[in-house]
């Protein structure tokens, strides 16, 4: 497993950036702020970018807010960290020509110290906002967004990192999928997975842009692959690898996006082939009962609504409907692949996709 941390994150940017469309711009959002704090030794840990004013920004284009000045601000108020306050003109330029590397749209909400006092009791405050992907994820990354996309060579670029919570799933911490910009026209989702939280995005995203009026042309979802249990924010361990997890997303995002090309970074094998017989609807209250229904996948796999998925290895599975248990494995004959009505073109579109990848 490979930590996102001042190493390996601006690597992670760097990928997104080279292999994005020509002129991508890439927006952080308040989830990033990891980012700002962890990712350079010299220059994040002490300036924070602050956003314009809603009033400054309200009616300029992505790329006027490219190019409009970034406003720097540190930890003891308005004005620079003492770090960049005690740096020479070219130190503080070699700085602001970084930040602008890697922040070439900047729109923050809130200020970092938000973070912090709301994280305050956790003994690493930071720890929410990194996360973990395999090697394998990492390399997948430039040929997802290379084959996937077809956004104009002048995009913007959201990269937002999702955590569970007892509510579902939602970008971590103080902040909701209301904070992508609208003019976003690729949103790259990295997703902490805990199998033990339901994962929730609801019409929220087309209230904020991401419906069939808004800009979004795609969305690059990365899956961690960190298989075990978060704590529960109220103390309470919940049972590990048993709930749907990520793949009840999908049909979700699906629903609400059905004109959105979506790339899949870091899925197993066994959740593309689940990925292949979802239904473009979920079953049931999307915050209480995270249920899909699925046709036969496996010769003596049940049909219905499984209640519950418990990963064994990277090869297996064990599903459970009702009292029945099924211990499965990945092997899925092409032939096998259920056609579930209007979701099936997209599967199928998908699918070709991932193995692209």
């Amino acid at each position: 497993m490979v930590h996102i941390d001042h190493e390996s994150f601006p690597h992670i940017i760097d990928l997104i950036l080279e292999y994005a469309p020509a002129g991508s711009l890439l927006a952080f959002r308040p989830t990033s702020r990891a980012f700002l704090i962890k990712a350079d030794s010299l220059i994040f840990r002490h300036i924070v970018v602050l956003p314009l004013q809603d009033s400054e920004v309200k009616h300029l284009s992505i790329s006027d807010q490219c190019r409009a000045p970034v406003r720097l601000s540190g930890f003891n108020g308005p004005l620079p960290g003492k770090l960049y306050l005690s740096a020479s003109p070219a130190q503080r330029r070699e700085w602001c020509t970084r930040l602008r590397r890697y922040c070439k749209v900047v729109d923050y909400h809130r200020p970092v110290q938000y973070v912090y006092e709301f994280q305050r009791d956790d003994p690493d405050p930071t720890v929410l906002l990194l996360s973990t992907l395999s090697e394998a994820s990492v390399s997948r990354i430039p040929t997802t967004i290379y084959n996937c996309s077809e956004a104009s060579r002048r995009s913007s670029v959201d990269f937002v990192l999702l955590t569970p919570s007892e509510y579902g799933w939602g970008t971590s911490p103080m902040a909701t999928v209301a904070d992508f910009q609208r003019g976003t026209e690729i949103a790259v989702l990295s997703v902490q997975y805990n199998p033990a939280y339901p994962f929730i995005l609801d019409s929220s995203i087309i209230r904020h842009g991401w419906g069939p009026d808004g800009n979004l042309r795609q969305i690059v979802m990365i899956f961690t692959e960190t298989r075990h249990a978060i704590p529960h924010p109220t103390g309470d361990t919940p049972t590990p690898l048993t709930a749907w997890g990520m793949l009840s997303s999908l049909p979700t995002i699906i629903r609400f996006l059905p004109t959105v090309p979506l790339a899949i970074v870091g899925f197993e094998a066994i959740e593309r082939r689940l990925l292949n017989v979802c239904e473009d609807v979920c079953d049931g209250d999307l915050y209480e009962a995270f249920q899909l229904a699925t046709e036969e996948m496996i010769p003596g796999a049940p049909k219905g609504n499984p209640h519950a998925i418990e990963f064994l290895s990277k090869d297996e599975y064990r599903m459970r409907v009702g009292d029945e248990q099924f211990e499965l494995q990945t092997a899925c004959p092409a032939s096998v692949l259920a056609s579930v009505g209007p979701w099936e073109e997209r599967a199928a579109a998908l699918a070709a996709q991932l193995n692209k990848t």
